[in-house]
């Protein structure tokens, strides 16, 4: 919905400009061009990512969720590095309100995720309200979004699930949840297959979403 209105906006203001431009004279009875600047769209692009030399622009640009997951392990240590990731997330008066609860075992996991293969990792995050209640949802998702690059940046498929959560809910006291915490999302972490579909999944024209104010 945002997307349309934006889209709405923008063709709007191009009408407007486009009126006010035609309305211009050169003083020869001609109407004088209105100056242009190359839209956002040919200044960023995900190929300007993926050709910037910087390590970190390139594995965003090459980041996806992973859509078919493969059998293989998560080691411990990648495990460990994954969860490090999230606790660097910037979160609201620094209360890091997140919780993970990891889940290696291949029976409670696959109970709870049909996606899930032999050796894949299932992290469910949790939060504590606080006194941010307002931002448990975004402070938790910035520490998922490290979980997912972090991922990615060790070689392994990620993808983020919210219809698991009342099966999570239903199991809390088994998966150790803490009490009082409000389960946020699941993240799947493992190999992934071969999945040209989902991996090559088209994002919208940068102008969509940005506009400047100069």
């Amino acid at each position: 919905m945002k997307g349309l209105r934006i889209i709405a906006l923008t063709i709007a203001l191009t009408s407007i400009l486009s009126g006010c431009g035609s309305n211009r004279s050169a003083g020869n009875g001609s109407a004088s061009p209105v100056p242009s600047r190359p839209p956002v769209t040919e200044l960023l692009n995900a190929g300007a990512l993926a050709n910037s030399s910087n390590p970190v622009l390139e594995l965003i640009a090459a980041s996806y969720s992973a859509g078919v997951f493969a059998e293989g392990e998560v080691s411990e240590r990648d495990i460990e590095l994954i969860l490090l990731s999230a606790q660097k997330a910037p979160s609201a008066k620094n209360e890091q309100p997140w919780h993970s609860t990891v889940i290696t075992n291949y029976e409670t996991a696959s109970g709870l995720l049909n996606a899930v293969k032999r050796g894949n990792v299932l992290i469910i995050v949790s939060g504590w309200p606080g006194i941010s209640t307002d931002t448990l949802a975004f402070d938790c998702g910035l520490a998922m979004q490290n979980m997912q690059i972090a991922a990615e940046a060790l070689g392994y498929g990620a993808r983020m699930y919210l219809q698991s959560n009342q099966a999570i809910e239903n199991r809390r006291g088994e998966l150790g949840i803490p009490e009082g915490y409000v389960i946020q999302n699941a993240i799947l972490i493992g190999p992934s297959a071969v999945d040209a579909v989902t991996s090559a999944t088209t994002r919208n024209a940068v102008s969509y979403h940005v506009n400047y104010i100069r």
